[in-house]
């Protein structure tokens, strides 16, 4: 359901990757979730899916039964791009966009490749901490294109649709082409580092806002025009 209501929404998104077998590029292999991506894993064949599988198995990190998710690996700028719907609006709002810091995969960038193929540690994608980034601003007018297109995709497939807080989640690439790898229907921890409100909030409401005071105003907004009905299911 979530990479119809991605492909639904015209985001464009890596090739999906069914049986391990299957696997002859680059791929990344996730845990189904929100596991903070502990557990995700590089792989360019079957044998090294398996080894790798195998070695998070014996660590305790993934369980035997565990269904893991393969799709290809988008490499590029990472970018999660935050928003809010407000179905009493009927109004898209940017409100801005983070990057996550991985460990100990962003260690592993900063060791030679000598002794990076000497170690037979599988590098994790646990994510630490969050940064805030600008983007520029001609990748605005696709960024609210994305987010408009997901909005009424999801009034169609799950009604009532995407109220409230969401994250895209992506890579650009080396000619600011973005790819869509993964969407979160909630808030996320991302928007944590605008509590002052993000420099995109600044253009929309002339007082610091948090994801968190913005669901607020959405809430006392609905009570107090008898519209709660259109914020919750």
């Amino acid at each position: 359901m979530k990479e119809k209501l991605m492909r639904e929404a015209k985001l464009p998104v890596p090739k999906p990757v069914l049986d391990s077998k299957d696997i002859n590029t680059l791929v990344i292999v996730k845990r189904q979730g929100a596991a903070g991506g502990k557990g995700y894993f590089l792989a360019a064949n079957q044998e090294d899916y398996n080894k790798k599988r195998e070695q998070l198995i014996t660590q305790g990190i993934l369980s035997k039964d565990e269904s893991l998710y393969i799709q290809e690996y988008a490499a590029g700028v990472l970018a999660y791009l935050q928003f809010f719907y407000s179905p009493l609006k009927e109004e898209l709002e940017f409100f801005g966009a983070d990057q996550r810091h991985e460990s100990d995969i962003e260690g592993m960038a900063r060791i030679p490749s000598e002794q990076q193929l000497k170690s037979n540690k599988v590098p994790s994608f646990n994510v630490i901490g969050n940064s805030p980034i600008i983007l520029r601003e001609s990748l605005l007018d696709e960024v609210y294109t994305m987010g408009e297109n997901f909005v009424e995709a999801a009034k169609r497939i799950v009604s009532p649709g995407m109220n409230g807080p969401f994250c895209i989640e992506g890579v650009y690439d080396e000619n600011a082409k973005f790819t869509s790898f993964e969407f979160s229907a909630r808030i996320v921890a991302g928007t944590n580092i605008y509590m002052d409100g993000s420099p995109y909030y600044s253009l929309l409401f002339n007082e610091p806002m948090s994801m968190g005071k913005r669901i607020a105003r959405e809430i006392k907004t609905a009570k107090e025009t008898n519209q709660l009905d259109k914020i919750t299911t």
